[in-house]
């Protein structure tokens, strides 16, 4: 449906990534997009890196221009994905980062996500500011190098509390790959 609608209609605001054969193509496709549009400041293909932000919208149906989580007037560089589930975590929606899950919750629908694409310098500096993980993202449960997607960076909570003696461990990375996190675009 997806697809159809994308055909006769017009470009969707929201892409539903599960619905593509060939997802990496998808992300590569708007990659390509990103570094025409800079052409003139010399961008090439090879110097771009995937840059996401977890929005705060998780409905798709009314992520449209003006809805909480928009940014801007018009759709932004990149595109915005959903149909994603978290695994080994849950979205904190509060603090706009992953956080230990509930128990029983094996998976958590993520929200809408906006990739996009930077100059690898540029990005690095944006993922200067705070603490990130590199989350896997596969097209089945089965974690394998045939399902990988890509590895967008994702909020991790940060050490607030200065008083405490022990360091929060979920502000390190590795404890997220200790969990297992990754996300995922089948849960079948």
């Amino acid at each position: 449906k997806q697809l159809m609608d994308w055909l006769t209609t017009m470009r969707p605001n929201v892409y539903w990534l599960t619905g593509f054969f060939n997802p990496q193509g998808f992300l590569t496709a708007m990659r390509q997009e990103v570094t025409r549009r800079h052409a003139k400041q010399n961008w090439a293909l090879d110097e771009v890196v995937p840059f996401t932000k977890v929005l705060a919208c998780t409905n798709p149906d009314k992520h449209k221009q003006g809805s909480p989580g928009w940014e801007g007037k018009e759709i932004p560089e990149g595109v915005y994905v959903y149909g994603l589930f978290l695994e080994g975590a849950l979205w904190d929606h509060e603090n706009k980062c992953l956080a230990n899950p509930k128990a029983g919750d094996l998976f958590v629908e993520m929200p809408v996500i906006h990739v996009s694409a930077l100059l690898e310098e540029e990005a690095n500096k944006r993922y200067a500011k705070g603490l990130w993980y590199d989350c896997p993202v596969y097209t089945k449960k089965r974690r394998t190098d045939l399902n990988f997607v890509y590895t967008p960076k994702i909020r991790i909570p940060s050490e607030e509390k200065k008083r405490r003696k022990r360091k929060d461990p979920r502000a390190d990375p590795n404890y997220w790959v200790k969990m297992g996190v990754a996300m995922l675009c089948s849960i079948e």
